[in-house]
């Protein structure tokens, strides 16, 4: 084989490697940013569940259902696994357990009222 020959496969095949090196990379990068925007809007979605609930039944002072306070838990714990900040934190760990209404109560409450009537 001549050495041209050879020297011009060998270049055809470097171009085609660094082609592929490229656009792999370029892949993963756009999967990184996608990923990076995923994560955070999941973290303002999360944060505004919080922010909400604090404000509804803290401030306000409604009274939250055991399975909305169960929500809540939830919501927190994947907050701070994606790396929320202390801020909310604080807030969520300002609801407390007099912002709970236990829904077994109120059903008694609503069934008296309606055998009342």
């Amino acid at each position: 084989m001549s050495p041209f020959l050879i020297h011009g496969i060998e270049w055809v095949i470097t171009a085609i490697l660094a082609g592929a090196v490229g656009w792999f990379g370029n892949s993963l990068r756009k999967k990184h940013t996608h990923d990076d925007a995923m994560e955070q809007g999941m973290r303002v979605l999360l944060r505004t569940q919080i922010v909400d609930g604090y404000y509804k039944y803290h401030v306000q002072h409604k009274k939250m259902s055991v399975e909305r306070r169960a929500e809540l838990d939830e919501t927190f714990d994947a907050y701070t696994k994606l790396g929320g900040n202390g801020t909310v934190a604080q807030l969520f760990h300002e609801l407390d357990d007099d912002d709970v209404w236990i829904l077994d109560d109120v059903r008694k409450e609503i069934n008296k009222e309606k055998h009342s009537r």
